[in-house]
């Protein structure tokens, strides 16, 4: 059998709770820690391969399948300026699905 190049995994497959890292376990965070320190010297090596992780400002309800990035919020509300009014529009477009996202066509 031969062996075969593969990208770290994703950021997104790390343990989010105390309970995902075995309650403290020690071998499991060092394992973490080390993965996730693997998958970042990839992506700055091959910055195709970067996952996009934008601030959340909303993540519940009808953003719950698309979240609302920050960078999203921004971008309705540069032209009224109410970020209230930009979120309310953001919530239609989904419930409608009409629209695209505002402001994440590029990667940060």
């Amino acid at each position: 059998m031969h062996g075969r190049a593969a990208p770290p995994p994703s950021m997104a497959s790390a343990p989010q709770s105390w309970e995902g890292v075995g309650g403290g376990d020690r071998d499991t965070i060092t394992h973490w820690r080390r993965t996730v320190e693997a998958r970042q010297e990839f992506e700055s090596r091959h910055p195709e391969h970067r996952e996009q992780r934008d601030a959340i400002a909303a993540h519940e309800g009808r953003f719950e399948r698309r979240p609302l990035t920050y960078r999203e919020l921004a971008a309705r509300a540069a032209t009224s300026g109410d970020a209230t009014r930009a979120a309310a529009e953001a919530s239609r477009d989904r419930r409608t699905g009409g629209g695209q996202p505002c402001g994440n066509s590029e990667p940060s």
